[in-house]
């Protein structure tokens, strides 16, 4: 086998492949998967995607990649999994070193998400308010986000 510069170009570009470039490949793949509905290859790959952000130290990478999980497990029908990893995820936002409002307000959507598919609708309004308020103080008054909390809320009121 004749081995070009080419070749040997791109072993060492292969090799110089950062955890970033990973953990960016390995998020879209997530996302990939996500959108073709297959949620169980995706939560698998959202855990990597932690983990590789863990190991950096990148901890709004890793707690998206978590709230992503959460979000797939809970499509799956694993709601009392996913309820038990977005309440860690709520703690974690409260400890972590990062900018802390977006990731409560996930914490809490997800929470707010999984109570109303159980039928428990104050509980999940408890959640989705908290959802608004941690959503207008990381995004402002106005995002596309901050409808969908209150569409999920009207939901809640129709139930009621």
């Amino acid at each position: 086998m004749k081995i070009t510069s080419l070749t040997i170009l791109f072993q060492i570009c292969s090799l110089f492949l950062s955890a970033q470039n990973r953990e960016t490949a390995t998020m879209k793949k997530a996302d990939s998967l996500f959108v073709s509905a297959a949620y169980a290859k995706s939560a698998k790959t959202y855990q990597q995607v932690a983990d590789i952000a863990q190991s950096k130290g990148d901890w709004d990478d890793y707690l998206s990649a978590i709230g992503r999980k959460i979000e797939a497990q809970w499509r799956l029908g694993k709601y009392e999994i996913a309820s038990n990893r977005a309440h860690q995820m709520l703690k974690e936002a409260l400890d972590l070193p990062v900018e802390k409002s977006l990731h409560i307000g996930r914490a809490n959507l997800h929470l707010g998400v999984i109570c109303l598919l159980h039928g428990d609708y104050s509980k999940s309004e408890e959640y989705f308010a908290n959802t608004l308020i941690a959503y207008k103080a990381h995004y402002g008054p106005q995002h596309p986000d901050i409808i969908n909390v209150y569409y999920n809320l009207c939901t809640i009121k129709k139930q009621l």
